[in-house]
């Protein structure tokens, strides 16, 4: 994969996961739902833009050598845009237990994928010598850093 785009791609990821913290920490009950149906919006275009660039790159890598990571990169990169998909959805219906459920699963989904993105852009990018290093899993809490403070 080509570093600066997917590192770009990766900004995507984290705005959408951030706002969608950011979404956690203000109370549901006190403000209008039209608050968070505009702002969910805008969180799901972001992302389904991020899933649309990086899925040239991530089309590129696994044509030229299957990968179990980027497999499961993309898998659970397809699933964070479904569970969002069904937050979106829940926001215009009054099943607040489906609202839950979807918003706890976006952002359960989100986390572990932005950590999977966050490993193979780092390995694949700075540590192609050593195939099972471990620093790249020091370099993800700099991902989870970055989303939280574009929720802020």
């Amino acid at each position: 994969m080509q570093g600066f785009s997917s590192s770009f791609l990766i900004f995507f990821y984290q705005i959408a996961l951030g706002g969608l913290f950011a979404l956690a920490g203000t109370p549901f009950h006190e403000i209008e739902r039209a608050f968070y149906k505009s702002t969910a919006g805008v969180l799901y275009v972001i992302a389904l833009l991020g899933l649309s660039g990086k899925s040239s790159l991530y089309w590129q890598t696994l044509s030229r050598q299957f990968s179990l990571s980027i497999a499961l990169e993309v898998a659970f990169h397809v699933a964070f845009i479904v569970c969002f998909s069904c937050y979106l959805i829940s926001l215009w219906t009054e099943r607040q237990t489906f609202r839950a459920r979807s918003f706890a699963s976006t952002v359960l989904i989100g986390t572990a994928g932005l950590a999977l993105s966050a490993h193979g852009f780092t390995r694949r990018l700075f540590f192609r010598s050593n195939r099972y290093s471990t620093q790249p899993t020091f370099f993800s809490p700099l991902f989870y850093s970055a989303a939280l403070r574009s929720a802020c």
